[in-house]
């Protein structure tokens, strides 16, 4: 188990605003005067999520941090309804510091645990964003069978599931090899070039990821974001050869 703190930990030396679990993790992090820009090169890696679905109407996220990913959906998405479960209400209390928008009605900060939320919600997302930590690292609660069953049947026909993945590789394999029983093998990873976390994307759409819109939105949202999509464009690519392969063997 990580040294941790009894609760979570703010620190702000001016130029960034962090959150912390732990002495060993920064649980998010975010530049004063860029609190939309996404630091965390994983974070990026996430939302190559609109490679695939570039208008998601309802987006689901499991674990709030500082809100990077919940605030960047809102603020790039206007269209999309945005819903962050929380189970800690001592990371919810620090919405503000971290300029996380006020609830409305296309935005809403949850405080629940996920394995009991899920269930409840099914089939109302077209994409779900996985980003659950706490003090001891990825809980095993959010890896179980059952769990990622209810992930799967949360999402809507062609949704896609995204979750970031800062474990061992044990934990990481038991957890790819759930992910693939359910959504059918298709199931692969990425990852960013300033970050070793791993990010898996599985979809349960069943047909063929559209390769060459893809290359179209990757240039496009490069422009819009500023971020290397034409990069996560090529390893989503590169990941889903091995669906057609399997299926040729």
């Amino acid at each position: 188990m990580r040294p941790s703190f009894d609760k979570p930990l703010l620190m702000d030396d001016g130029e960034t605003r962090s959150l912390h679990f732990s002495f060993m993790h920064v649980q998010s992090e975010m530049r004063v005067d860029k609190p939309l820009e996404l630091v965390f090169g994983y974070t990026q890696a996430m939302m190559a999520f609109l490679l695939v679905q570039p208008e998601p109407q309802d987006i689901l996220l499991v674990g709030l941090g500082g809100g990077s990913l919940s605030k960047y959906c809102h603020y790039l998405l206007p269209q999309s309804t945005v819903t962050t479960v929380e189970i800690n209400p001592e990371v919810i209390a620090l919405r503000e510091t971290f300029c996380v928008p006020a609830d409305s009605a296309r935005f809403r900060v949850v405080q629940d645990d996920a394995t009991r939320y899920m269930p409840r919600h099914r089939d109302t997302a077209d994409v779900l964003l996985l980003d659950g930590y706490d003090e001891d690292g990825l809980p095993d609660a959010l890896t179980t069978p059952l769990y990622y069953r209810h992930c799967f049947e949360a999402l809507r026909e062609g949704g896609v599931l995204v979750a970031n993945f800062n474990c061992g590789n044990e934990q990481l394999a038991v957890s790819l090899g759930r992910l693939g029983k359910i959504f059918a093998g298709r199931v692969l990873i990425i990852k960013s070039q300033t970050s070793g976390n791993k990010v898996v994307f599985a979809f349960k759409d069943r047909g063929a990821l559209p390769h060459a819109r893809m290359h179209e939105r990757a240039e496009r949202l490069k422009h819009r974001t500023g971020l290397p999509m034409p990069h996560f464009c090529s390893q989503l690519e590169a990941g889903s050869r091995s669906w057609k392969a399997a299926v040729e063997a």
